[in-house]
């Protein structure tokens, strides 16, 4: 694993999250 800064690792995180979170709940067709 990289080592990244814990402040660039969770806003790379947090910017993931929706895209993440948009790609399970379509996958699961909800």
């Amino acid at each position: 694993m990289l080592d990244v800064p814990a402040e660039l690792a969770w806003s790379v995180a947090g910017a993931a999250s929706p895209w993440v979170a948009d790609s399970v709940w379509l996958r699961h067709g909800s």
